[in-house]
C-alpha cells in the first residue's frame, strides 16, 4: 500500500507524547514534526489537554474516532481564537491552519 491510499482506520493514536505503546500522536503519523514554540504546538497542546480531561490519563492512546473528534475540537476552539485574536497576532490562526494541514493529511 502506497503512502498516498494509507488510510487511519482502526489506528490508534497517542496523546500526551509524541509516542506511546507503539502508537503515535496526529502530527507524528502525519510525519509534521512539530517544534517547541512554533504554531502546531499550539495545536498538539490543546489536544493532549482535551484528551487528558477526557481519559484522566496523563498520556495514553485513543482509537482513531476518538483522537479525529479531538483534533477537530481543537481545530474548532483556535479558529474561535483566531476571530477573538485578529487584530493583536495571527497565533490562533496559524495554529489553526497547521491543525487543518495535519488532518488533511490523516483524511480527517
Amino acid at each position: 500500500m502506497s503512502d498516498e491510499t494509507k488510510t487511519y482506520e482502526n489506528e490508534r493514536f497517542a496523546f500526551g507524547t509524541n509516542y506511546h505503546d507503539g502508537c503515535a500522536c496526529p502530527a507524528e503519523t502525519a510525519a509534521q514534526s512539530i517544534s517547541i514554540g512554533d504554531a502546531a504546538t499550539e495545536a498538539a497542546e490543546r489536544y493532549d489537554s482535551y484528551l487528558r480531561s477526557e481519559t484522566s490519563k496523563s498520556k495514553g492512546a485513543v482509537d482513531e474516532s476518538t483522537a479525529r473528534d479531538a483534533w477537530m475540537c481543537v481545530i474548532s476552539t483556535l479558529e474561535d481564537g483566531a476571530d477573538w485574536e485578529r487584530e493583536r497576532s495571527n497565533w490562533y490562526a496559524d495554529a489553526a491552519d497547521s491543525a487543518r494541514r495535519i488532518a488533511d493529511e490523516l483524511g480527517w
